[in-house]
């Protein structure tokens, strides 16, 4: 009976973590599952109960930081569409004027109106990086500055 009652609270954990992806139910459900072993042995109800607190604890602790490291992305988001041209190498194709908002540059074979981020001119040819989007403008700031 022990067994069924551990694997019925197992199974609740799995759906809780489920419902609510956090990396933290599993844990508990692992446990339960292991303890259902163990009650297979004819285990008092204390020792089963110790057993499920000890496992829990130790997969919370050992477990789920390598796990959240390793599984989860945690990092930072990934950029996608024009966002992802940020921190690209782009060529200046005409002279980048501060003052009057001119200028070029050529990435990924699309050529695009470039802003200096940095208020200094740049000239045609030169390699530059792209520090911004806005629209269908590219913030821009000479290569190595």
């Amino acid at each position: 009976m022990a067994f069924k009652i551990w694997l019925a609270v197992g199974m609740a954990f799995l759906v809780f973590e489920i419902l609510s992806p956090t990396f933290f139910m599993v844990f508990f459900g692992v446990s339960a599952f292991i303890t259902s072993i163990v009650s297979l042995f004819n285990v008092e109800l204390i020792p089963q109960l110790f057993t499920f607190i000890i496992l829990s604890i130790i997969s919370l602790f050992v477990f789920r930081p390598f796990a959240k490291k390793h599984l989860m992305n945690d990092s930072k988001e990934t950029r996608t569409n024009v966002d992802a041209l940020v921190g690209q190498e782009a060529l200046v194709t005409e002279r980048i004027i501060p003052d009057k908002n001119e200028g070029r540059v050529k990435i990924t074979g699309d050529s695009w109106m470039a802003i200096s981020s940095t208020g200094v001119e740049i000239p045609e040819g030169e390699k530059v990086i792209i520090t911004k989007v806005d629209g269908a403008k590219l913030y821009v700031k000479r290569k190595g500055n």
